[in-house]
């Protein structure tokens, strides 16, 4: 990885291929460090936002799709995501 360390679409594109294999936890460190790389990315948090809700972790899954929401107000899936992660939460 040491010549794509600096490339944020190599890690989008390595946590999805992490979360497609349901490993989740590597998924979410990928997702960050492309998020680190270009914060003003809707792909990674949205993709993050989903792995920690496959880990029932909906807390921080709706904190992940808020980021989403402020890079793209528009995204109405999204939305009703993060609104039915939120009911979860509170559970």
């Amino acid at each position: 990885m040491a010549l794509a360390a600096n490339n944020a679409h190599i890690w989008f594109y390595r946590g999805n291929s992490l979360a497609g294999l349901k490993r989740y936890e590597e998924a979410i460190a990928s997702y960050d460090q492309a998020i680190a790389l270009n914060a003003q990315a809707e792909g990674p948090w949205y993709n993050k936002a989903l792995a920690l809700a496959d880990l029932g972790r909906y807390g921080q899954a709706v904190e992940a799709m808020d980021q989403v929401l402020v890079i793209n107000p528009q995204n109405t899936r999204a939305q009703e995501l993060r609104n039915q992660w939120r009911e979860l939460a509170q559970q």
